[in-house]
């Protein structure tokens, strides 16, 4: 009986060892294969033609280091940052990975939006919303901006029409109707 005893035990320490082992790489299996398929859609992305690409502005969460990579990989531009927060420049494909990567973007605004309501902004950005042939050539001018141009684009105010705390940006994406219930 004893021996029978100590065969169950070895037994369930092993299946221990193995479900261990199995939980903790199926966790950072999935999370290496979507980081790597993280750079090959957004580089890919900006290779294709599709779409007119367009610019926004907007303030991201990153808590971790591994996240300030992140945004380093794929390329935003970075304007303005604090302990856990970031103020970007990204382009269409940029801001979706954003959101996918659970980065919170928050405060949208799109390059022509922020232009409308601020000339001295219109004077110094316009020669990169004139690079729209391409996503490369957008995302060449973006990491091209010189300091005053970063600084407009920091100080841009962000465009709420009706006052309700979502940028018109972020409320044509969500297609928000104010007053009406969801």
């Amino acid at each position: 009986m004893l021996k029978h005893r100590g065969s169950h035990c070895g037994t369930y320490f092993g299946l221990s060892i193995v479900v261990m082992v199995s939980m903790t790489f199926a966790w950072v299996t999935p999370s290496a294969a979507a980081h790597s398929s993280f750079d090959r859609n957004t580089q890919q992305a900006a290779a294709e033609p599709g779409p007119t690409p367009f610019v926004v502005r907007t303030r991201v969460q990153v808590h971790t280091p591994a996240q300030w990579r992140d945004l380093e990989r794929l390329g935003v531009v970075v304007l303005e940052s604090g302990d856990d927060w970031a103020l970007v420049l990204a382009d269409d494909v940029q801001l979706e990975s954003l959101a996918r990567w659970r980065f919170n973007p928050d405060q949208t605004n799109t390059l022509d939006s922020l232009m409308q309501g601020d000339a001295m902004l219109v004077d110094n950005i316009k020669a990169m919303s004139t690079q729209l042939v391409s996503r490369a050539s957008l995302r060449a001018a973006m990491l091209k901006l010189d300091a005053r141009q970063r600084i407009n684009l920091i100080e841009a105010a962000n465009v709420d029409g009706d006052n309700d705390g979502l940028t018109d940006t972020q409320e044509g994406y969500l297609v928000y109707r104010p007053g009406q219930s969801r």
